[in-house]
């Protein structure tokens, strides 16, 4: 009997993600993001999973301590929302990633935090599940499907 989750990672499956993005996207413009995150899709023991962040306490601030995709707040050399992800990426867990990686673009989200005025665009990727490697995240946790 196959695995159910065979082939969710392959790059048929990928192609398939791609254009889907971006035919959302397709039109879709407006402000840029002042965050964005990497939502890093990964395997885990031959399973496909999510990656997550646990943000360090140590910092304070409204989104210490919580469980999150890795990214952050856009620096002005940031080209654009998806060199933010990766940027962000790279501080917090040390994982490389280039653009080629990145899947496509979600749509803006409000932040979650009321009065802050950030909106944020989540960018999909795939990747190797790493360790933390940044002063931001206390761990990092996978979420096998």
């Amino acid at each position: 009997m196959a695995e159910p989750c065979a082939g969710l990672l392959s790059s048929g499956s990928e192609r398939r993600c791609r254009a889907r993005l971006a035919a959302a996207a397709a039109g879709r413009r407006g402000a840029a993001a002042a965050a964005a995150v990497l939502v890093p899709l990964c395997s885990v023991r031959g399973r496909p999973a999510l990656l997550f962040t646990l943000r360090s306490r140590r910092l304070g601030g409204p989104h210490s301590g919580d469980v999150s995709f890795p990214g952050g707040r856009r620096d002005p050399a940031d080209g654009d929302a998806v060199a933010t992800a990766l940027r962000e990426t790279r501080e917090e867990l040390g994982l490389e990633l280039g653009t080629p990686s990145v899947w496509g673009q979600l749509r803006l989200l409000p932040d979650r935090v009321p009065g802050t005025g950030h909106r944020g665009g989540g960018q999909a990727g795939a990747g190797r599940a790493p360790g933390p490697g940044g002063r931001e995240v206390g761990d990092a946790k996978d979420a096998v499907g």
